[in-house]
C-alpha cells in the first residue's frame, strides 16, 4: 500500500481490485494500462491466467504459481530459488536505475528471445520480460522488493517504482478465493467424490457432540469445603 501511495503521488492512477470481473472493468480498452497480477493465494488456474493475459497489453505478474506461469508465459519455466543481492545486468530502465536489488524469491529459465534480468550466481533470472505483437509480459520473481520491509533496501524502491510506474495507469489485481471457481477446473471440479459426504459426517458428529455436552447434569450437590 505504501508503494501504491507513492505511485499515486507521482501521478500514476492506481486501482486495486480483487476479482477478475473488476480487473477487466478497470483495465477497459486503455492500451496504456499496466495490469499487475499479484496472486499470493495461488487462486487462479492456468486457464484463467490465460484469460488475464487478454485483459491488457502490458501484464506484470509477481511470483506466479506454476499454473499462472503456464497460462501467462508458457515459455518461461520455474528454475528454483533466486535472488539475493544482484547487480543490474540488463538494459531495462528500471533495473539500470536500481543498480542493485536485494530480495529472495524465484528464479526462472527463459528463451533467448526474452529479456533476462537480475541473474544470480546459479544463473536464475529473477526478472523476465517477453514482448510480442500483443504487448509485454513481465515475470517478477523477487516479490519482496514490493513489500514494506525490503523496499528501502539497495535499489528495491527504484526497481519497484520503475516497473510499476512505466505506464500512467496501474490496475493492481489481487485475486480472492471467489476467482478460484472461474472455470471448470475450479474448486468444485477438484473436490473428490467423498468430499461432500465427509462434510456431512463432520456436521452430524458435531451436532451429536453438542447434544451430548448440552444434556442436563442434574441438581448441584453441596459439600463442605476441606479445611
Amino acid at each position: 500500500m505504501a508503494l501504491a501511495e507513492v505511485l499515486r503521488a507521482q501521478g500514476v492512477e492506481v486501482v486495486v481490485v480483487n476479482s477478475f470481473v473488476d480487473a477487466a472493468g478497470a483495465v477497459g480498452y486503455d492500451p496504456d494500462t499496466l495490469l499487475v497480477l499479484d496472486d499470493d493465494w495461488w487462486v487462479l488456474t492456468e486457464e484463467t491466467a490465460a484469460e488475464v493475459r487478454g485483459l491488457a497489453r502490458h501484464v506484470l505478474v509477481v511470483q506466479p504459481s506454476d499454473d499462472v506461469l503456464a497460462g501467462l508465459a508458457p515459455d518461461v519455466q520455474y528454475a528454483g530459488f533466486g535472488g539475493g543481492i544482484v547487480d543490474a545486468d540488463c538494459d531495462l530502465g528500471a533495473v539500470e536505475r536500481a543498480r542493485s536489488v536485494d530480495g529472495v524469491g524465484d528464479g526462472y529459465a527463459a528463451p533467448a528471445s526474452a529479456l533476462r534480468c537480475l541473474v544470480d550466481e546459479q544463473g536464475h533470472a529473477s526478472l523476465v520480460r517477453l514482448e510480442d505483437a500483443d504487448g509485454t509480459v513481465t515475470v517478477l520473481g523477487v516479490g519482496e522488493v514490493l513489500t514494506h520491509e525490503l523496499i528501502a533496501e539497495q535499489g528495491n524502491a527504484a526497481l519497484a517504482l520503475g516497473l510499476l510506474g512505466e505506464h500512467p495507469r496501474l490496475v493492481w489485481y489481487q485475486p480472492d478465493i471467489d476467482d478460484y471457481a472461474l472455470d471448470e477446473q475450479g474448486l468444485a471440479a477438484r473436490q473428490a467424490d467423498w468430499y461432500v459426504p465427509l462434510i456431512v459426517l463432520f456436521l452430524l458428529v458435531g451436532l451429536a457432540a453438542a447434544l451430548w455436552r448440552g444434556r442436563r447434569m442434574g441438581p448441584v450437590v453441596v459439600e463442605d469445603l476441606p479445611v
